[in-house]
């Protein structure tokens, strides 16, 4: 007989996931956001206060006005990268996912070497998953058999990601 999929065993394997890379205590902003001036512009320093706010916000999880204010950065500038995937890093930190992963696909348009927003992207389908698998358990048997297929797609992931699975392209690339 089959061991019965849970919920935990998920978080294991998606911790698994997130084990391959090691996520900062604290989002940096993009860590190629362009510093301030020393003396900032009277243009520039409206927006780059915004920023600074927010991710004080950011630091201490107060996402909802971090979102505010990233929300406000974006309006004033759609091609700002880095206010882009802070917005979207608050928005899934408050739970939109949808509106978190279209800011992260537009930040890494704007710029597709974007490591932080890749991360970020990354730690959002994750948390996807996680939704899902739950919707899929309180469906009971109606979802028992999709659970476990999403369990093991989690898992064959989370294999490929540290380097113990099996098969072609699971070898350790890191």
């Amino acid at each position: 007989m089959q061991a019965k999929p849970s919920l935990p065993s998920i978080l294991v394997a998606a911790g698994m996931l997130l084990a391959a890379g090691v996520a900062p205590a604290a989002p940096s902003g993009g860590g190629s956001r362009t510093p301030p001036p020393a003396t900032p512009s009277p243009s520039e320093s409206p927006e780059v206060n915004l920023y600074d706010q927010g991710m004080e916000l950011v630091r201490n999880e107060r996402f909802e006005e971090a979102r505010k204010l990233f929300a406000t950065l974006v309006e004033k500038d759609r091609k700002d990268a880095d206010a882009l995937n802070m917005l979207a890093y608050t928005q899934r930190k408050t739970g939109d996912l949808d509106a978190a992963l279209a800011n992260y696909k537009q930040a890494l348009e704007l710029r597709p070497k974007f490591p932080q927003a890749r991360e970020y992207l990354g730690e959002a389908y994750l948390e996807l998953a996680l939704r899902e698998a739950e919707t899929l358990r309180k469906y009971g048997g109606d979802g028992k058999d999709e659970l476990k297929q999403l369990i093991a797609a989690v898992q064959a992931a989370a294999a490929q990601l540290d380097g113990s699975g099996s098969g072609s392209g699971s070898a350790n690339k890191w």
